[in-house]
């Protein structure tokens, strides 16, 4: 046989790869057809959600596998683990990046049309008089741990949505949710999607929303009713969160909470091991018991390992934990701490350091974090432009595209982390001219607020204390200085 003909037949065992349909087909009698991946997304979403919403039922939660994510100890029983569980607290790490990230794109204003009937609508987005800048900021939060969410204008309360709206129509048109684990199937691009609310389903295409309901077990009912959404595009428009647009939807999150997930069992087992309740060991020697007899015992909260013991006394003795068992977590819990910390370029807040971080460092963490910004404005411009597109086509108006602020200017560091970047640099052997042009810059933008005569003597200040002359002026003065204080025997200059 050939090679040629020995790599064909291997192509034709390997498993085909499926092929993803361009249409959703609806079949009555049957249950509706789910995408292939839903039920690993929906683990996903679920276990993503619990992360950032935090509280007490993060601890009944599911991980990305469907496992619990508060695991049993081997050495604990039932009860002694639900203790365990009303002890634990869960340190919300994945709320502080995702509000930390979306609070740096919109701390500043994003520049709208101002257009009067838009300015008007952008007033109350969602019915309940959310403005747009606080609406689309909580969409962006919803798409940063989802990976992506989805929002619509509500067609059913306006006729025709086509053509021009009246004023009482215009009040009435407000912006839904379009939840990613309610959308069970969806082609390439997702132009189809199909949605399940209850016991109904909705198949949203280019044209028309079909509906369909579910009998008892499932199953479609009768002929869908189909309704023109007026629009000639898919209506759903679907924000993405902290990934490209032309890549595959990614939580914000996924990292996180998958470190957080650890940090919370490590937490709550080095609470137990402080009570000596977990590791520890307790053991009941018992007369005449078949080794084979050999089991753990539950008693009380605890488990006892019990053994078989010749003689007629009964035993029992509490084998104590070890202290490096403690300190084994202690050390988890901060490279937990500060594995989540580096995910997303933030900096752990150490109480301690060995030496300062590098200018080099500092320049990769807040370059990382300027990325994951540029990215979430990035998709939230182009979300909130696709809604306003939806918006003008039943309202009849024109507006110019939403700009949101250029990533370059957002104020990713915090001062001392900027300042300290600065000061890297002026101590580094570098020419004088870069020195200045640094805290030149820094200046500029911390203290873009001052009076200008005073900004611009700041300036002159700057240049005048980094210029050649001045430099070798002070470097001289020094240079003196140290030389009289070897010259006299005292160690002070001479008076």
């Amino acid at each position: 046989m050939s090679d040629s003909q020995k790599i064909s037949d291997m192509n034709n065992k390997l498993p085909a790869i499926p092929v993803m349909p361009t249409r959703i087909k609806v079949i009555t009698g049957e249950q509706p057809p789910i995408h292939p991946d839903y039920m690993k997304l929906k683990l996903e979403w679920d276990f993503y959600g619990a992360s950032y919403s935090g509280g007490s039922r993060y601890k009944d939660a599911k991980d990305c596998n469907g496992q619990p994510v508060l695991v049993q100890h081997t050495c604990e029983s039932r009860a002694g683990f639900e203790g365990r569980k009303a002890l634990t607290a869960y340190h919300n790490y994945p709320r502080a990046v995702v509000d930390r990230l979306t609070s740096l794109i919109f701390s500043r204003p994003v520049k709208r049309d101002s257009n009067e009937t838009f300015a008007t609508w952008q007033l109350d987005m969602d019915g309940k008089g959310t403005n747009m800048q606080v609406f689309m900021h909580d969409k962006m939060i919803q798409a940063s741990v989802y990976g992506i969410w989805g929002l619509v204008i509500d067609s059913n309360l306006i006729d025709t949505p086509t053509s021009k709206a009246s004023e009482n129509e215009l009040a009435k048109i407000v912006i839904r949710d379009v939840d990613p684990r309610s959308c069970i199937n969806w082609t390439p691009n997702r132009t189809e999607v199909l949605l399940k609310n209850g016991q109904q389903i909705q198949l949203v295409d280019n044209e028309n929303v079909t509906t369909w309901q579910l009998d008892k077990e499932g199953r479609v009912e009768g002929i869908g009713k189909v309704q023109p959404h007026g629009w000639e595009f898919n209506p759903i428009v679907w924000i993405r969160g902290c990934q490209d647009v032309e890549g595959p939807e990614s939580s914000l999150i996924g990292d996180v909470a998958e470190h957080s997930r650890l940090l919370c069992n490590y937490c709550s087992w080095l609470t137990e091991e402080l009570q000596k309740a977990t590791f520890s060991q307790f053991v009941l020697a018992a007369p005449n018991l078949d080794n084979s007899k050999l089991a753990n015992v539950a008693l009380g909260s605890r488990n006892w390992l019990v053994i078989p013991l010749s003689g007629s006394d009964v035993k029992w003795e509490c084998v104590g934990s070890d202290p490096a068992q403690a300190e084994s977590l202690r050390l988890s819990i901060t490279q937990e701490v500060e594995s989540i910390y580096r995910s997303v370029g933030l900096q752990p807040p150490d109480t301690v350091r060995s030496a300062a971080e590098s200018g080099v460092a500092l320049q990769i963490r807040l370059s990382e974090m300027s990325s994951n910004a540029a990215r979430l404005a990035s998709n939230a411009e182009q979300a909130e432009n696709e809604l306003i597109k939806l918006w003008t086509g039943a309202i009849g108006v024109s507006l110019e595209d939403t700009k949101y602020p250029d990533p370059d200017d957002l104020d990713t560091g915090s001062v001392a982390d900027e300042l300290q970047q600065a000061l890297s640099v002026i101590t580094a052997d570098v020419p004088n001219s870069l020195k200045a042009a640094t805290v030149d810059a820094f200046a500029n933008k911390k203290f873009d607020k001052l009076d200008k005569k005073i900004k611009d003597e700041l300036i002159t200040d700057i240049n005048t204390f980094y210029s050649d002359a001045e430099v070798d002026k002070r470097k001289q003065e020094a240079f003196d200085q140290e030389k009289e204080l070897k010259s006299n025997g005292s160690g002070f200059p001479k008076k």
